[in-house]
């Protein structure tokens, strides 16, 4: 629907500077002569308050490759499965980062920068470059661009541990098992 024919590498999530988006650029920014489509959610994308975006766009010189949205959060499992490759190159400390459970849950490759809880979230399922890394990001990218079968192979087992670890019942089972743990040391 969004007319995508070439591989889409998407960013998902808050629009911060924070969240290394500015860096996803500029590391695509350096593949231009990679087939490729940026797919990235506009949240209400105005100058006034998205202006640094703006500029990081075009100063990687990929706006013409750059496809915005505007999704409801239901709709979002469809826009993560027509991605190729879901990126969260966080330069902040990450509590948890559910775009990438929610991404591997959809069959997406996942590349995440070493930021806080981001890499046990992953773990053998995705793709991990150091935060800040612009050069690591791009050849992370690179990697899964050349080698389709090792992105479904990394979209397969991020499925898998998407799904027997961060489901909503492994999730409830957790917080029961927590919860029961508490109430047991109260008078």
């Amino acid at each position: 629907a969004l007319g995508l024919t070439d591989p889409v590498i998407a960013y998902f999530g808050r629009m911060i500077p924070g969240k290394g988006i500015q860096l996803l650029a500029a590391a695509l920014g350096r593949l231009k002569h990679k087939r490729w489509h940026f797919l990235i959610d506009d949240f209400g994308h105005n100058a006034a308050t998205m202006g640094w975006l703006d500029r990081a766009i075009d100063e990687a010189g990929i706006r013409d490759r750059t496809v915005t949205f505007t999704a409801l959060h239901d709709a979002m499992p469809n826009y993560m499965r027509a991605a190729d490759i879901v990126v969260m190159p966080s330069i902040i400390k990450e509590q948890y980062g559910r775009v990438a459970p929610e991404a591997m849950a959809c069959e997406t490759a996942v590349i995440v920068s070493d930021a806080g809880a981001l890499p046990e979230l992953v773990g053998d399922a995705g793709i991990i470059v150091p935060q800040g890394d612009v050069v690591a990001l791009a050849a992370a990218i690179v990697d899964l661009l050349d080698r389709p079968e090792h992105r479904l192979e990394l979209a397969s087992r991020g499925k898998i541990r998407a799904h027997e670890g961060f489901s909503i019942d492994r999730q409830a089972a957790i917080l029961d098992g927590l919860f029961r743990q508490h109430l047991k040391g109260l008078p």
